[in-house]
């Protein structure tokens, strides 16, 4: 079944800013094994397709700019819902 036709039938798609926050994970996540370095990590870590790095203000700021509202708690809540 289409991946597209699978999230026509979720409660995702009825929450417009789920479906802005699915889509922004899907662009942000890697789409080939990859290393990254981190700042005040010693070694780099390895992600794997489909994975990606995050922080709760970064986050926020990639999905909403400058905008206050949602807050990045919210932001970061809905991520983890």
């Amino acid at each position: 079944m289409d991946y597209a036709v699978q999230l026509l039938g979720t409660a995702i798609w009825g929450n417009r800013d789920l479906v802005c926050l699915w889509v922004y994970c899907l662009l942000k996540a890697n789409h080939k094994e990859g290393w990254v370095n981190m700042k005040g990590h010693a070694k780099p870590i390895k992600l794997k397709p489909g994975q990606f790095i995050t922080g709760q203000h970064s986050l926020h700021k990639g999905l909403c700019g400058d905008v206050a509202e949602p807050s990045s708690r919210t932001v970061w809540r809905w991520l983890h819902a």
